[in-house]
């Protein structure tokens, strides 16, 4: 599982799910994927709650743009947590597979607050190449106040002894 995986977490069960097969491994509920000419969509319901996750890829520029799109079906107000996961490299892909932990040393993040946001460099290596950045940016239409946190250690997001599929982040109060 690679890329940008996604957890969804009900607050008052504290039960976890995604909108995709991956991170966790397993369909929950009723899941479909629809893959088009200009996006892909995945379609997840897990007991009252419905999601849609759109990917785009911008065919004009290096911009990928996901979309999710959370629906209660239920009577009761619901509070549902989403958290995304993504490991950084910043590196043409052949040398990522070949020196992973490597790769990984020459990116920087930075949280940007006031704008919901998280920005990671890949610092360049003595001048031999320039630096690429990637962010990432929450943004929303809720009513009611809401709130963001940042974990930029992998250690402590996963934690010892776990994976992807189960988390430490997604067993603890808040993230």
């Amino acid at each position: 599982p690679q890329g940008m995986l996604f957890y969804l977490r009900d607050d008052e069960s504290g039960e976890v799910w995604s909108p995709t097969f991956a991170p966790l491994g397993k369909a929950t509920g009723q899941a479909s994927a629809t893959f088009a000419i200009d996006k892909a969509e995945f379609r997840c319901r897990h007991h009252d709650i419905e999601t849609v996750l759109e990917v785009t890829i911008s065919p004009d520029s290096d911009v990928e743009v996901r979309r999710m799109r959370i629906t209660n079906h239920s009577a009761s107000p619901r509070r549902i947590e989403i958290t995304s996961f993504m490991e950084i490299a910043l590196a043409p892909q052949q040398a990522d597979i070949a020196h992973p932990a490597f790769q990984k040393l020459f990116v920087e993040t930075e949280a940007i607050d006031h704008r919901a946001a998280l920005v990671a460099r890949r610092r360049s290596r003595e001048g031999q190449e320039h630096d690429v950045y990637v962010g990432q940016v929450v943004s929303h239409d809720a009513k009611e106040l809401w709130s963001y946190s940042i974990e930029t250690s992998r250690e402590n997001f996963i934690g010892r002894l776990r994976s992807l599929a189960s988390p430490a982040a997604m067993s603890v109060q808040a993230l």
